[in-house]
């Protein structure tokens, strides 16, 4: 499909998500929009590509080795079983702010050995500032977003068929996503 003036691919056939990933991934690079978020985010993992790429992937893979995994997961069970006492029948939940706290005490604790909640104002901040400046870039083109319709690729199996954007129950500018706590106990 075509995006202002660039040609977009989707790939949804999972053996060839997995040639662009793994396969031949030195093949190909991130979209000019990730090379364009470089300019909030730096030069991270997210979006950084060949050699540096591979060096800063590289530094994080002991973080992911199984030794280390099942710790995290019982850190995250944790985290979330202490969250869930704490909530009572019928109460509104935030779900926004509970999941930017959550994952900062589940990161904090699971991968740095650091508590992190204490920063959460920083981070929350920060990450609104982040999707207000996408949705300030991305604002001209919502209209045409929302009529791209996506073609399968011959033997995909895929539908055709997209929902619209328009469809969903919420919008920027909605206000953070709540919800209420039912408990069982």
């Amino acid at each position: 499909m075509r995006f202002l003036r660039h040609h977009v691919y989707m790939v949804s056939d999972p053996e060839r998500i997995f040639d662009v990933l793994v396969t031949d991934n030195r093949k190909f690079m991130k979209g000019q929009a990730t090379q364009e978020a470089k300019r909030l985010l730096g030069e991270g993992l997210f979006t950084s590509d060949g050699d540096l790429h591979r060096r800063q992937r590289k530094l994080l893979q002991p973080v992911f080795h199984p030794v280390h995994l099942h710790r995290q997961g019982e850190i995250a069970v944790e985290c979330a079983g202490r969250l869930g006492r704490k909530w009572a029948d019928g109460e509104t939940i935030d779900v926004g702010d509970t999941m930017r706290r959550v994952t900062l005490e589940i990161l904090g604790k699971a991968i740095l050995d650091y508590d992190l909640v204490p920063h959460l104002r920083t981070f929350a901040d920060a990450s609104e500032a982040a999707v207000a400046m996408v949705e300030k870039v991305l604002r001209p083109w919502a209209p045409r977003l929302r009529s791209c319709r996506c073609r399968p690729h011959a033997g995909s199996g895929a539908t055709g068929r997209s929902s619209s954007p328009s469809s969903t129950t919420s919008s920027p500018g909605d206000g953070p996503p709540s919800a209420t706590a039912t408990s069982s106990r």
